[in-house]
């Protein structure tokens, strides 16, 4: 019951990597162009609140994941776990 739940989990995981992934594309154009013509980032300040909620659905996964396989892990370190797959900007 364990490894379907962990299963289940890691597929319902994977469209919000990839959200997150393209949302960290969208924040690098964004930086990248905003140092030519500064008003450019306000769009990444547009971005922010789904890129918060989409942070919290994700960490909120790999903590429930790690605490049903016996890996018992606080909600801190699963944050840390979500933002590590990602390089910093």
């Amino acid at each position: 019951m364990k490894k379907i739940l962990f299963l289940i989990l890691s597929l319902l995981e994977i469209p919000f990597i990839i959200i997150s992934w393209i949302d960290y594309f969208w924040n690098l154009i964004c930086k990248t162009i905003s140092s030519f013509f500064f008003p450019i980032a306000l769009l990444a300040i547009v971005t922010m609140p789904i890129t918060f909620i989409n942070g919290l659905i994700l960490a909120s996964i790999i903590f429930i994941k790690h605490n049903t396989v016996g890996n018992n892990i606080s909600f801190a370190q699963a944050v840390n776990i979500n933002l590590s797959r990602f390089p910093e900007l």
